[in-house]
């Protein structure tokens, strides 16, 4: 990549990334919560059993005496490493209720996944010999002229389901790697 292409290429992921973070919901709602609920009760207590915080939530299964969320565990195995780390430092007392595991939540099931879905439509472009600012337009305009881009914003998993299925179509249809393609296809149905 060339110097001069190398800022563009910069400043479109800079771009991407504004765009992204733009709306960051800190909202309380079904979805995100009972998706959050297993992160904070294993931040505090070390376990995933949301027995303390079960009446926040419709999303929960009695097993044997115990609450657990109903929602798929792989955003909340993604979220509790950085969110455990951030509780210790005793950042989450620096913001409003929960507003800390919240915003952890949408950076990391939402926001990150959202952007590397741009890069990969944008690279996807570049490889079939696209002109650089029409690849970066397109690579835009996709996901934010659509209802999409609300949900980069969230912790409802599904651009993070959407980016495991996009990697499952490309190492299925281009690269031939059926063990990363069920890989991916994988981790998108323990996501959602």
């Amino acid at each position: 990549m060339r110097d001069s292409n190398r800022k563009i290429y910069i400043a479109f992921v800079i771009l991407a990334s504004f765009l992204s973070v733009y709306y960051v919901d800190l909202w309380r709602n079904g979805n995100t919560v009972s998706r959050l609920l297993p992160v904070k009760a294993y931040a505090e207590s070390g376990t995933w059993c949301i027995d303390n915080y079960h009446e926040e939530t419709i999303d929960k299964a009695l097993i044997n005496g115990h609450y657990y969320s109903e929602k798929a565990p792989l955003p909340a195995w993604i979220v509790t490493p950085v969110y455990v780390l951030l509780y210790k430092t005793g950042l989450h007392t620096c913001m409003e209720k929960d507003n800390l595991l919240y915003l952890t939540g949408d950076i990391l099931i939402a926001v990150i996944p959202f952007i590397l879905i741009i890069l990969l439509i944008y690279h996807q472009l570049i490889r079939k010999k696209w002109n650089i600012y029409h690849a970066m337009f397109i690579s835009l305009a996709l996901p934010f002229s659509t209802f999409i881009w609300i949900y980069a914003g969230t912790a409802f998993s599904h651009v993070l389901a959407g980016l495991w299925l996009v990697l499952s179509y490309i190492y299925i249809r281009e690269k031939r790697n059926f063990l990363l393609a069920g890989l991916f296809a994988g981790f998108c149905f323990i996501t959602e």
